[in-house]
């Protein structure tokens, strides 16, 4: 990643030096003199590259002006801020992203769940986030509990640790993966799957925006952590995460960031999921 990051503060570098140069002529040396400090402090931060999910409430959404927001990409921005570096935010299909943070297109991935499996290719930040596994049904089905899904179709985000999970649990082998919750509660309302299978934490959402939906809980499956993943390298980028949310839990932002987004997210998009924006 040292690459992307070097080519990022290049840019950044770049840009501040073409301005300055094409105001020369009209603008004041002490002008020019502040640009060129403002360059150099940026240039003295490292800038990391960061792939989330486009839409994936509460932890990721797509903000109006087209930029990333949701709780993992203001907490990461917080730390950020503590801990004096930059990050570019990008959207990502969950199908492909540790693919796209191994292969050294990303230094972070985020809302990742924390495995056995998942620990033995990367780094993870102390967890940040926990939640139990289950499915929304709708009110008006004679589905009560999970047991009574057995053999039925489901509906599942494609790519990730919870499809990976339902396909263990024995559950049903009719898994019908899409590439977002939405499109997943789609096929419920459609009338082609039985039931959405996710964390409790990212149904939420969906349910308090679909309130003939209920969810019933996968108590056998247990609670799962979520953290910030990066590549087996980044060890110091690992140090300052986990600074960063020491400090902010201390100073009270961490709560805040969590109040915020647990009980105030905001709705799904109601639209198609943009298309994923990694580096080249």
């Amino acid at each position: 990643m040292f690459f992307i990051r070097r080519f990022l503060q290049v840019c950044a570098l770049s840009t501040v030096v073409w301005c300055t140069a094409a105001c020369n002529n009209d603008a004041p040396a002490e002008a020019g003199q502040a640009s060129s400090a403002a360059a150099a402090d940026a240039d003295s931060k490292p800038t990391y590259v960061v792939v989330t999910q486009p839409y994936h409430p509460p932890f990721s959404i797509r903000n109006s002006d087209g930029s990333m927001g949701g709780l993992d990409v203001e907490l990461l921005q917080a730390v950020a801020k503590v801990e004096d570096f930059n990050v570019q935010v990008l959207p990502h299909d969950l199908s492909g992203m540790l693919d796209t943070l191994q292969n050294g297109q990303a230094d972070i991935a985020t809302s990742i769940q924390i495995t056995p499996e998942n620990q033995n290719t990367f780094l993870f930040s102390q967890p940040y986030l926990e939640s139990g596994y289950g499915a929304l049904v709708p009110a008006d089905s004679k589905i009560k509990t999970i047991a009574e899904l057995q053999g039925k179709t489901i509906a599942v985000t494609a790519g990730g640790t919870v499809e990976k999970q339902l396909r263990s649990s024995s559950l049903t082998d009719k898994i019908t993966p899409t590439k977002t919750l939405y499109l997943a509660l789609k096929e419920v309302q459609q009338g082609n799957a039985a039931a959405v299978y996710s964390t409790e934490v990212a149904l939420k959402p969906y349910l308090q925006q679909n309130p003939d939906y209920v969810f019933v809980a996968d108590e056998k499956a247990g609670q799962i952590q979520f953290g910030f993943a990066l590549e087996k390298r980044g060890g110091p980028l690992q140090g300052k995460i986990n600074k960063g949310l020491s400090t902010l839990r201390t100073n009270g932002t961490y709560q805040k960031i969590i109040n915020q987004w647990l009980n105030n997210a905001p709705p799904p998009s109601q639209t198609a999921p943009a298309a994923s924006q990694i580096p080249q």
